[in-house]
């Protein structure tokens, strides 16, 4: 065990490719049998699999160890618990699309940060249990319409005068 969290510090080095070959060697072994090493191996070479094609743009030497940071801490977040979400972020809370999300802008609670469209969850919380509380008014008093149109017919007679009157003929 000691010896796994001694090969484990080399993780970084070993993502920035700054091991000698024996210590590469070394830490491919531990690969095999660190599960989470190998998982932050693995997901660094995704992400650079998906920056390859902007390899040409000047970027910071740190970009690769910000943006992995970056979704290290998005993963590690589940989206239950972000305060501030991002349009993405909200569709998908939202369970729509993000542009159904922006077809409905101007009725979602929203603020704008630096040029971008940010959303609180607690008060998209707050905002769609108005809603349902709206939706059910309306059902109940549509409802409740419905109910007073079957129960009421022309002329103002009730269930039981209108069937004594139909039943009588006297209609």
């Amino acid at each position: 065990m000691n010896r796994n969290l001694n090969e484990c510090r080399y993780l970084e080095s070993f993502l920035a490719g700054k091991l000698n070959s024996v210590e590469h060697e070394s830490f491919m072994s531990h690969l095999s049998i660190c599960a989470e090493c190998w998982t932050q191996a693995e997901s660094a070479r995704t992400l650079r699999m998906a920056l390859e094609p902007f390899s040409e743009l000047a970027m910071p030497d740190d970009a690769d160890l910000r943006i992995r940071i970056a979704l290290d801490h998005q993963l590690r977040t589940p989206l239950a618990d972000r305060e501030v979400m991002d349009i993405e972020e909200t569709a998908a809370f939202l369970g729509i699309t993000v542009p159904e999300l922006v077809n409905c802008l101007d009725n979602v609670p929203a603020f704008e940060v630096a040029g971008r469209i940010r959303f609180n969850r607690e008060r998209l919380i707050r905002w769609m249990e108005l809603k349902e509380r709206g939706l059910f008014r309306e059902i109940s008093h549509d409802r409740s319409l419905m109910k007073s149109n079957i129960l009421t017919f022309p002329g103002g007679l009730s269930d039981e005068q209108h069937d004594e009157k139909a039943n009588s003929g006297s209609f």
